[in-house]
């Protein structure tokens, strides 16, 4: 069951002056965020479902670092790139804690099951490393989900319960 969080009593709704500046862009104009961020989020995801059958691609899920919001969109080459790093700042303050909460929640999800699978190819348990895979890649997909959500409005974030249960089942439904 998702969690609603409440709005906080400083969060006003976004001025029309950056709902100007942002139109015509990717950014959303009630958040001030952009789902291009995700993308950040979605090269891990595919690698870590790729690991079973390509395993030296956990090198590179080694190498996955987080970007904050602002970095991934200074270097993205985005045409509205600086002015989404720049409306971040001024994002609902609700909206922008559910959001780096569930972004959170993602990189935690990445370490857990990079250590999972990890511990499963040192065992050449190759069983164990395609249910990690499959469990992180289908958590990790819900979580994108659920900020993708955000940056569209919604106000819910998933508990941990939910979390640790994608994690232990590798399916969303």
């Amino acid at each position: 069951m998702p969690e609603t969080l409440p709005t906080a009593p400083n969060d006003t709704p976004v001025s029309d002056a950056w709902q100007q500046r942002v139109a015509g862009t990717m950014i959303n104009p009630a958040t001030l965020l952009a789902t291009d961020y995700l993308n950040h989020f979605n090269e891990v995801i595919m690698t870590i479902d790729m690991v079973p059958d390509m395993p030296e691609l956990l090198e590179d899920v080694k190498g996955w670092r987080l970007r904050s919001y602002a970095e991934h969109f200074k270097a993205s080459g985005f045409d509205y790139g600086a002015l989404a790093a720049e409306a971040y700042e001024y994002a609902p303050p609700t909206t922008k804690r559910a959001f780096e909460a569930t972004v959170m929640q993602m990189c935690a999800v990445i370490q857990l099951a990079l250590k999972r699978l990890q511990a499963s190819l040192a065992l050449n348990d190759i069983d164990e490393v395609r249910r990690t895979a499959k469990a992180a890649a289908s958590t990790l997909t819900a979580l994108c989900g659920t900020a993708n959500g955000i940056i569209a409005g919604a106000r819910e974030t998933m508990q941990q319960s939910e979390i640790d249960r994608l994690l232990s089942t590798g399916s969303t439904t």
